[in-house]
């Protein structure tokens, strides 16, 4: 929970519709069927010995922290709903959690 002063900004409705754009484009439809070519299983369920059918394209960095040029320039990984849910809470702290072959690594900005 934020106080006041330390809240993010709220998005307006034109700021999420001009975010979701990025996901309608050809370029990200062509590298979410890349990503899930290479990687169709959640990588952090693979950490934990479980099989689970990756559902989302994650970007390591939030894209919208950094700038719009890393939309397609990131570290992406292929990741279950739950996953990509507790990755997504975690970004709102400042962490971001990459499920890597040698476990899970937390980074910040």
């Amino acid at each position: 929970m934020f106080c006041i002063e330390h809240s993010p900004p709220k998005a307006t409705t034109q700021d999420r519709q001009r975010f979701n754009a990025h996901y309608k484009t050809a370029a990200w439809q062509k590298l979410r069927v890349i990503q899930l070519s290479k990687q169709p299983l959640c990588q952090a369920c693979l950490l934990n010995n479980h099989i689970n059918q990756a559902e989302h394209i994650d970007h390591l960095f939030a894209w919208s922290a950094l700038g719009e040029y890393a939309f397609k320039l990131n570290i992406f990984q292929s990741l279950c709903e739950s996953h990509h849910s507790l990755k997504t809470s975690l970004e709102s702290k400042g962490i971001y959690r990459h499920y890597s072959l040698n476990g899970e690594i937390d980074y910040s900005l």
